[in-house]
């Protein structure tokens, strides 16, 4: 391929856009600002979390345990969604991790007792 030269072949200029290159624009800004609230809700409840756990009586060990099985289990986890978007997709994966993010927020911040 010349330098300068396209992979994709793209229309003659005033053709209408083929349905390939009209389809991303707005899933990538719809999928960026999902991700963006997930994850700004997520930064903005760790400090909340870690107040709510010493008003539970969770002390350093409890805490230092909290905080190393989320992380084992985050190992774990991008492993299997990893495979499972291989089969499924990228973005049914992001949208099921976006939902079991803010669940578990929802159960985190509900709780009553550490058991």
């Amino acid at each position: 391929m010349a330098p300068g030269e396209n992979a994709v072949p793209r229309p003659p200029s005033g053709a209408a856009p083929t349905p390939q290159e009209d389809r991303h624009p707005g899933g990538v800004r719809y999928g960026s600002l999902v991700l963006g609230l997930g994850f700004g809700g997520f930064g903005l409840t760790m400090p909340f979390l870690q107040s709510r756990r010493e008003a539970l009586g969770c002390e350093a060990f409890c805490q230092g345990a909290m905080v190393s099985t989320r992380s084992a289990l985050a190992l774990v986890g991008a492993a299997l969604i990893g495979r499972l978007s291989d089969r499924l997709g990228r973005r049914p994966c992001l949208y099921l991790g976006v939902a079991a993010m803010a669940v578990s927020l929802m159960i985190s911040v509900a709780s009553t007792t550490l058991e």
